[in-house]
């Protein structure tokens, strides 16, 4: 049976143009490699099918919704954007169920990710065929599932968070189903597993719209609802990822 999430009114806003601060593209079309690594950040790397929050996810971690750009229409994003946010280095990318040739550019790009944040609309519903196609590919390579953070979006465009815990623990099955290793929904509380059973992994919620209301408030209430939106709890693993890399890089060019 196919869970539909009942959005309510909205959607993405539409940033139309270049303004300053756009993030710079990179690639040709024909394949993508961000390094890790290289001195210009710690890659963070938004991979998904169109539509689904990555843009706008990323802008929010930069503290800019202008950064990159977001368009409820297909291929807003056609190549891959770059935008430094302090450590991090922000990473777009074209929709998965674009073309073959941007889905090439896109999973070329998380070769070199420090984490790859999978996006999925919770006003989507459950997954869809073309996300469970990709993330089967992904199974083949346990770098890189280690390396992805699976993000559930516009969590406030859902009737009620009702709504937002059946979708997310569907999905949770879904990603069970396709990984075999246990996945748990954002606050659903974590089952005793048996000795040898490997950790489960915590998906992650953010509501964009309900981070930028906040901006405009002042004081507790205002930190209160950004709390709320889960954008800054997800910037802050980022950056103790990246800090935590940083490390151990450090440590080994001192002992090699």
């Amino acid at each position: 049976m196919r869970i539909l999430a009942s959005p309510t009114a909205g959607g993405a806003r539409t940033e139309d143009g270049r303004t300053p601060g756009r993030p710079a593209p990179c690639g040709n079309g024909h394949g993508g490699h961000v390094a890790a690594g290289d001195g210009e950040g710690f890659p963070v790397v938004a991979l998904g099918i169109a539509n689904v929050g990555k843009s706008t996810t990323l802008s929010a971690f930069a503290g800019d919704r202008s950064v990159f750009a977001a368009r409820d229409v297909p291929r807003a994003t056609r190549s891959l954007a770059v935008h430094r946010a302090g450590p991090l280095l922000l990473v777009d990318t074209p929709g998965l169920d674009a073309d073959a040739q941007d889905t090439r550019l896109a999973l070329g790009a998380c070769a070199g990710a420090g984490i790859v944040l999978f996006c999925h609309s919770l006003r989507m519903g459950e997954l869809r065929p073309r996300e469970i196609e990709a993330l089967r590919a992904y199974a083949g390579s346990s770098e890189l599932f280690r390396r992805t953070c699976f993000v559930l979006t516009h969590a406030d465009d859902l009737a009620d968070d009702t709504i937002a815990r059946t979708v997310s623990e569907v999905i949770a099955d879904q990603l069970r189903s396709v990984f075999r290793v246990p996945f748990v929904a954002p606050g659903a509380p974590y089952a005793v597993l048996p000795d040898g059973a490997p950790p489960p992994r915590r998906l992650k919620m953010v509501a964009n719209d309900r981070y930028w209301r906040a901006q405009a408030l002042n004081g507790p209430a205002g930190r209160a609802l950004a709390e709320m939106s889960g954008v800054p709890a997800l910037r802050r693993l980022l950056l103790q990822i990246a800090e935590r890399r940083a490390g151990r890089t450090e440590r080994r060019q001192v002992h090699p």
